[in-house]
């Protein structure tokens, strides 16, 4: 048996990719922290408050405060998670309802940085003192999906926890143990909600690839799925192996294929030892790319009829532009989201699958790099409309970057 990775990874003689400066909202906060006595008196909160009495909070101000935490490795850093952890996991469960894809929205950036490439960047279970609220969360977390009855983007959430104890088990070269794997992951109705979307998503009259080209299966749901059911990591990492199913991180796979055969007792395990170096090489990837929630659909449910008419625009040029919609939502969610905007609609693509690209244009209420997405140009919904009328001209890809 061997363990199977996907393939992340590209050319170590690619550009470093610059990241923006923390914003100034960011920087005030920071300067608050690092001149109050002890760090303590001042709290996160008080810059999130919302003056919505239907929002807990502000989530676009907080998405922007832990992606650019995401990013910043300093004791401040790890204060903007911590802080943000405990107040997300202090919202209830049927308050979260009301608003799926703002908390889960804002839930998925305190983990996904341990899935992030070339290095991981921060998540919330980076210090163990940090561990117990981050369980909160994750148990909120379910519970918001399962009184929804939607996952929203919480499959972020879980592939940055699994990535985080595969960096784990390859580190300590012990599969014994999880890192982190709370009691919630594995309720019934929500692994019920995930095999849900897995079929879901299998069933689409044009599926995504499930074999790669050395035949190794692509299975994000089923690696998911199986991570949150099993009661070891032996158990899962076994399947993963059986099934010759890839899971992230190639660059742990030799350290977790020796761990497993140490303890599998086994003198001689097959390998397949990953075939590219562990270093992001960014595919170009031509075309405009606009978000779904929060940016066509906009934070109240409402369509941004705006937006959509310049997409529809852009779709009626000749030569058709390339347009395409993406989002980290799941299948079901998205349909049920655009259905009153109706036809025409651009294909739908999924951020997890643009991961490895530099897209040429960016639309998306939240930024590209603390999505782990890279771009040539990001424009932000409002900045997109005013600048529709350059980006129609047929050299208005290029006056945009």
């Amino acid at each position: 048996m061997s363990i199977h990775h996907q393939q992340q990874s590209q050319d170590s003689s690619t550009p470093t990719i610059c990241l923006p400066p923390p914003h100034a909202a960011y920087e005030r906060v920071r300067n608050l922290f690092t001149q109050s006595p002890e760090n303590g008196s001042i709290s996160l909160r008080e810059f999130i408050a919302s003056p919505d009495p239907s929002l807990p909070l502000q989530y676009d101000q907080l998405v922007q405060l832990l992606g650019d935490a995401q990013f910043d490795r300093s004791p401040f850093g790890a204060w903007v998670f911590e802080e943000a952890a405990r107040i997300l996991s202090q919202i209830p469960a049927d308050a979260c309802a009301g608003h799926n894809s703002e908390y889960s929205h804002a839930v998925k950036y305190l983990f996904q940085g341990s899935c992030a490439r070339p290095v991981p960047h921060r998540s919330v279970l980076d210090d163990p003192h940090s561990r117990s609220l981050a369980e909160r969360l994750v148990d909120n977390t379910v519970r918001f999906c399962e009184q929804s009855h939607s996952l929203g983007t919480s499959m972020i959430t879980v592939r940055g926890i699994l990535a985080s104890n595969l960096r784990a088990w390859a580190s300590s070269g012990d599969v014994g143990t999880f890192l982190f794997h709370p009691r919630s992951l594995t309720s019934p109705q929500f692994l019920a909600l995930i095999e849900h979307a897995r079929d879901h998503s299998q069933a689409k009259p044009v599926a995504r690839p499930r074999k790669d080209p050395e035949g190794f299966t692509l299975d994000p749901y089923g690696s998911i799925l199986r991570f949150c059911a099993a009661h070891t990591p032996e158990e899962f990492l076994d399947w993963a192996a059986s099934h010759r199913v890839r899971l992230p991180l190639s660059e742990c796979h030799e350290a977790l294929q020796a761990a497993l055969t140490k303890s599998k007792g086994c003198p001689k395990v097959e390998s397949e030892a990953p075939t590219s170096s562990p270093h992001c090489e960014l595919t170009y990837r031509p075309g405009i790319y606009v978000d779904v929630f929060g940016t066509i659909i906009q934070h109240d449910g409402t369509p941004n009829l705006r937006l959509i008419t310049f997409v529809r625009d852009l779709m009626q040029q000749t030569p058709q532009r390339q347009v395409f919609l993406i989002s980290d939502s799941e299948d079901e969610e998205l349909t049920e989201a655009l259905k009153p905007i109706g036809d025409p609609l651009p294909p739908l693509i999924h951020k997890e699958d643009l991961r490895d690209h530099e897209l040429e244009i960016l639309i998306d209420n939240c930024e590209p790099e603390p999505q782990g997405l890279h771009a040539r140009a990001y424009l932000q919904p409002t900045e997109a409309i005013d600048a529709a009328p350059r980006l129609l001209k047929p050299d208005g890809i290029a006056l945009a970057s």
